[in-house]
């Protein structure tokens, strides 16, 4: 099976002002309203290690509703130092490709490869 996916720059994340709501905050503007897989990862050098792999129908909306996800952002902060990014992928469908399944085995098989 043949499955793309066009991966975009990591975007660092940002702490929030002091009395907001989020912990973190980005530019949802940059994310596409595409489907595809996100990954928050923590950076130190030029060593990134992932923290969540997520799959969305919607990528700027999932991550936006990610971030006032309170477990995972209180995770992200107490993780090891290094600043906090997220990677995402917009999934490119073929003719005849069912989009949630094979978002459902992306995202299967970069936590495979992030666990090896």
């Amino acid at each position: 099976m043949d499955l793309r996916v066009l991966w975009y720059k990591p975007v660092k994340l940002r702490k929030s002002r002091p009395g907001s709501i989020y912990i973190y905050e980005l530019d949802l503007d940059c994310v596409p309203d595409k489907p595809g897989v996100y990954i928050f990862m923590r950076k130190f050098g030029r060593n990134l290690n992932p923290l969540y792999v997520g799959k969305a129908q919607n990528m700027r909306t999932r991550i936006g509703q990610q971030l006032v996800a309170l477990k995972l952002m209180k995770g992200l902060e107490n993780a090891e130092i290094g600043s906090r990014v997220v990677v995402f992928g917009e999934f490119v469908s073929r003719p005849g490709q069912n989009e949630n399944k094979c978002l459902l085995l992306i995202e299967k098989a970069l936590i495979r490869h992030f666990l090896s």
